[in-house]
Order: structure tokens, then C-alpha cells, then sequence
């Protein structure tokens, strides 16, 4: 049986839609870093050198199995990548830009927009634009496979359901 495993990373804080589309992203991800443009129109599909394995196929035209499981930390996350690359499965790891739900202080304000003047005017960072925070890049889950599924349950066999 062919089928993908979407690790994802237990120890964020997300919506459901984030979770959702974080997972979506993994698993078409893997599909795409095999696409290569050769051609200068990148609108034709015709133009892209694809570089599918036979396990990539065969998902493709059957079921789609999709297992979403958990680990606790970013470095589980990249721990579990390397294994699945040295057992040479394809993978891809998502890397979130931080847009939306993953935020840190600003380390220029440091967080501190303060109210200043007679106006009491707002004052301006330029970094945040004022907001006190920046996007964070996080990673969020990583995608094993297509592949056998007795080859990638050796990596994550331990992992529970999500």
C-alpha cells in the first residue's frame, strides 16, 4: 500500500483553518519541489520537467491516503525529515511565513508602541509599522511520502493520530 504521513508540529497554537491549510500545503508540496521549469512560460505545463517516483504515481491514481500524526517540537520535525531522507522518501517540510498566526515582539520597539505628545499620538516603529509585532517564519509540519507504507511507518510508527 502507497500512502503520505503529515507530521505536524503539537506544540502550536493554531486555528483549524491554519492546521488545515498548513497540512494542504505539505502534502501538494511534495508534488511541486519535483516539478522543474525548463520553459520560459511557466503558465504550460507541457514546459515543466516532472520528476515523480513510481510511488508517486500510484498515489496519485488510487486513494490519496493521507495519515495526519503529531511530534512536540520543531527539532522532532526536522529529526524525523532527516530520517526520511536517508531512507530516501520523498518529503517536504513547511516553512509558514508568518502572516497570519505566528507573531513575535518587534526587536527594534521591542512591543512598545507608546502614546506620546500633547495629542497623545501613537508613536511609529518603522519595522512593525506600529504594530508592536513581526511575522515569525515557523515550521509546521513536514509531509512523508508517497511512499510504501512499511517504509514510512519505520519512521513514524510512534507517533499518534491526530
Amino acid at each position: 500500500m502507497v500512502k503520505q504521513v503529515i507530521v505536524w508540529r503539537k506544540d502550536l497554537k493554531v486555528r483549524k483553518g491554519k492546521f488545515g491549510s498548513q497540512i494542504a500545503h505539505a502534502s501538494e508540496k511534495v508534488f511541486f519541489d519535483r516539478m522543474k521549469n525548463v520553459g520560459s512560460n511557466i503558465y504550460h505545463f507541457k514546459e515543466f520537467e516532472i520528476t515523480f517516483t513510481m510511488e508517486m504515481i500510484v498515489w496519485m491514481y488510487s486513494s490519496f491516503t493521507k495519515i495526519v500524526v503529531g511530534c512536540n517540537s520543531e527539532q522532532e520535525l526536522f529529526d524525523l525529515k532527516k530520517q526520511a531522507d536517508e531512507a530516501n522518501i520523498v518529503n517536504a517540510i513547511i516553512l509558514d511565513n508568518g502572516n497570519t498566526e505566528f507573531k513575535e515582539k518587534c526587536p527594534v520597539c521591542k512591543g512598545e508602541i507608546k502614546l506620546v505628545g500633547s495629542n497623545k499620538v501613537k508613536q511609529y516603529c518603522p519595522y512593525c509599522d506600529g504594530t508592536g509585532k513581526v511575522n515569525k517564519p515557523t515550521y509546521t509540519c513536514l509531509a512523508i511520502g508517497p511512499d510504501e507504507a512499511d517504509k514510512i511507518d519505520k519512521i513514524t510508527k510512534n507517533l499518534r493520530l491526530l
